[in-house]
């Protein structure tokens, strides 16, 4: 698993990063920031792909910074979620933005999802 203080960013795109930081063992928090859609979200897929391939027993998407999220980005987060059930890990999304929040409410993944104000409060709501 990845060391606590080795954080990574992903290749970054034109209008999207990603960077993945271990907040504390067993917790994956990804950072994207940016505009999410069906030409930069290949780079969100890549990020969470690699932390999940460490198979951590928690992951945190913050999604404070997205400025967009088109209908390919809410795919990967619906994706996120239901790799999460499969395969064990508990999911946390941070949404401090209307567009974000009202975006995931519009296709009834707040519903579903654990989401945040903040990072802290996520990280927070995990008993890992």
């Amino acid at each position: 698993m990845n060391p606590l203080s080795c954080p990574s960013v992903v290749a970054p795109h034109a209008l999207l990063s990603v960077s993945t930081t271990w907040p504390r063992t067993g917790v994956c928090a990804l950072a994207a920031d940016g505009e999410i859609d069906v030409s930069s979200v290949a780079v969100l897929s890549r990020a969470l792909a690699l932390a999940t391939a460490e198979a951590p027993a928690a992951l945190v998407l913050d999604l404070a910074r997205v400025r967009f999220l088109s209908a390919a980005g809410v795919d990967v987060v619906a994706g996120l979620f239901t790799r999460g059930r499969r395969d064990g890990f508990a999911v946390r999304v941070v949404a401090s933005t209307r567009l974000v929040r009202r975006v995931l409410s519009l296709v009834g993944l707040d519903q579903v999802l654990v989401v945040h104000d903040t990072l802290d409060a996520a990280l927070n709501s995990l008993s890992v």
